[in-house]
């Protein structure tokens, strides 16, 4: 049915839209605060990272990374169990009202919105694929079950998918002028299927909060006169409404977009019927789920190999686990990178390997690290401790001599002893530097203010 006949047959009621301009007006706000708070994670800290740091508690996966890490129970994992509590009650508000990357999809659709009506009067979304969308429905918890199987094996890359940490990897990326190639992929898949694809179907924290809101009680719903006329269905960003049911489903995030668009008032909040909110899936069902889940978990595993052995082949920030749980630690979130008061910390390419993939990696001739320890303090997974600054051990500074114009020529130069700040290097009878290994941190102060070229004292990794 096109869009004249849908609003032809939904009646003459007057079209309210009471949540629109208020639901945008509070995502650019929520946006706004939330990129505000993450350009605080930055030299010297001045408060606005707390914010950022409460948000990403409020995160169930942020409190399983901790107990799994520490097996210790902190008094802020209440604010995870706040959260699945409230969304077993009301659904999935925190997608539709504070997530930030939920705020960017929201005013990116609003822009497309305005583009289309510009030019014609077209729905938002336009005919989907019915029958994938149907599979993906019934099967989207094995996406979250592999994920979880992953975390459980000690590899914490799906955190990186979750809201806090990719809003803050790519606020970084837009900020170092580089290609933020996570939005631009969900972005895509928006304008390819409807707006918050990756909300319903891959975001970790999204799907998790759709199995608790499986057991909601009170939620948007469609009551009694409706026609199934279709005009709400396209306007839903999450696809969670089912006319042929006469349902919306758990994905809903609350954002009221079916009850601005239904010309018959249909659209209600209020009480769920149990056997709405909660469809008890069948045994076959349910080994399918477990099944799907073990084929897309190990491609993954594969991929990031959970707790094998790996042997450091780059600089870490101080206060870093061994190499192996450091990778498996890190959400890849640059908020040690954005802290970073010198610019010493990089992300790594690809030719560090997958499993090293865009974690932090410090370098000394780019700059030095000044041990703030900043980057340990902003940290939301323990992969970087706060140690102090006298047990800190990045790495081990080793003289070249062949390339040291003083061992080499005897010019006279200790710009290497004058930058070291631990007073690790010191200089022989013939007034050549040479380090004390069990003095140095590895700070980089020595190779960064190394005149010569190539330079003739590195960091070296610790084996």
């Amino acid at each position: 049915m096109n869009t004249a006949n849908r609003e032809k047959s939904a009646g003459h009621g007057r079209h309210r839209q009471p949540f629109r301009w208020p639901r945008l007006l509070w995502n650019i706000l929520i946006l706004g605060l939330m990129t505000w708070a993450f350009l605080g994670i930055s030299y010297p800290l001045t408060g606005q990272e707390i914010a950022w740091k409460h948000f990403s508690r409020f995160d169930p996966w942020t409190a399983a990374t901790f107990y799994l890490n520490e097996s210790r129970i902190y008094a802020w994992f209440g604010a995870s169990l706040v959260l699945m509590a409230v969304t077993a009650l009301f659904g999935r508000f925190f997608c539709g009202w504070l997530c930030p990357l939920g705020s960017v999809l929201i005013i990116a659709d609003e822009l497309r919105s305005l583009a289309w009506s510009l030019k014609s009067k077209k729905p938002l979304i336009g005919n989907k694929p019915a029958e994938i969308f149907a599979f993906l429905n019934r099967y989207r918890y094995a996406w979250l079950l592999a994920m979880a199987a992953l975390v459980m094996l000690g590899s914490l890359w799906p955190l990186f998918l979750s809201p806090s940490a990719l809003m803050g990897h790519e606020i970084r990326q837009l900020r170092a002028s580089a290609l933020p190639y996570i939005f631009v992929f969900i972005l895509l898949l928006a304008w390819m299927s409807f707006p918050r694809f990756w909300c319903t179907y891959l975001c970790p924290t999204g799907l998790l909060l759709q199995a608790a809101a499986r057991w909601r009680r009170w939620s948007f719903r469609i009551g009694e006169g409706c026609n199934q006329c279709g005009l709400c269905q396209p306007h839903c960003p999450v696809a969670a409404i089912d006319l042929e049911r006469g349902q919306i489903n758990e994905s809903c995030t609350l954002c009221g977009a079916c009850f601005d668009h239904c010309r018959r008032h249909c659209i209600e909040f209020g009480r769920v019927q149990r056997e709405h909110s909660v469809e008890m899936l069948d045994l076959r069902r349910s080994l399918l789920q477990f099944l799907g889940a073990g084929l897309l978990a190990l491609p993954l595993i594969k991929l990031t190999q959970p707790g094998q052995p790996l042997q450091a082949a780059v600089l870490r920030p101080p206060g870093a686990l061994p190499e192996a749980r450091f990778v498996d630690t890190c959400i890849r979130c640059h908020r040690c990178i954005q802290a970073c008061p010198t610019g010493t910390l990089q992300p790594a390419g690809l030719n560090q390997g997958f499993r090293a993939f865009d974690s932090p990696v410090l370098h000394p001739e780019l700059a030095r690290c000044e041990l703030e320890m900043l980057c340990a303090e902003v940290c939301p997974t323990g992969a970087l401790k706060l140690v102090p600054a006298n047990e800190v051990k990045i790495g081990l500074a080793v003289i070249n001599p062949l390339d040291c114009i003083n061992w080499r020529d005897g010019t006279l130069c200790l710009l290497c002893l004058e930058h070291c700040p631990v007073l690790a290097i010191f200089k022989d009878d013939r007034k050549r530097p040479y380090v004390n290994p069990n003095l140095c941190v590895g700070c980089g102060s020595c190779e960064f203010g190394c005149p010569a070229t190539p330079k003739a004292i590195i960091v070296n990794i610790l084996q």
